[in-house]
């Protein structure tokens, strides 16, 4: 097989790159690590985020399509105040230590308070519901 070097990141197609960059840094605290007017870097801890504007329309999520992000926070409830302030909505609503938001471009995001997170199960409470 191929040999892989190291893991780069993670890129996001947005439709507004301002918008996009205040809900992944203001919101879930990424840093801004590089900005240009064609891409924005972020990272969290050892993830890297690179958002890319394009002048195609993102489309929205339609279950089981698209990428999930999963992180966790310690303030759940303080996260799920601020949603729809950075242009996000709620796709379920907090159960079981577990909120599930759309970011504004339609990409499911997982934001848990557990320590050591049942990854498949989020996975699926991601890409099952509506």
């Amino acid at each position: 097989g191929l040999i892989m070097g190291k893991f780069e990141g993670i890129a996001l197609l947005v439709s507004d790159l301002k918008r996009s960059t205040a809900f992944y840094s203001e919101l879930l605290g990424f840093k801004t690590v590089a900005s240009s007017s064609t891409r924005v870097e972020l990272e969290f801890t050892t993830i890297r985020l690179i958002l890319y504007p394009t002048p195609y329309p993102v489309k929205p999520w339609t279950g089981g399509s698209g990428i999930s992000l999963i992180v966790s926070t310690d303030n759940i409830k303080k996260l799920q105040d601020q949603v729809l302030k950075y242009g996000a909505r709620m796709l379920k609503e907090y159960i079981s230590k577990t909120l599930l938001l759309i970011d504004p471009d339609g990409y499911v995001i997982a934001v848990t308070e557990e320590k050591n997170p049942p990854i498949n199960e989020l996975f699926h409470q991601s890409f099952t519901t509506e």
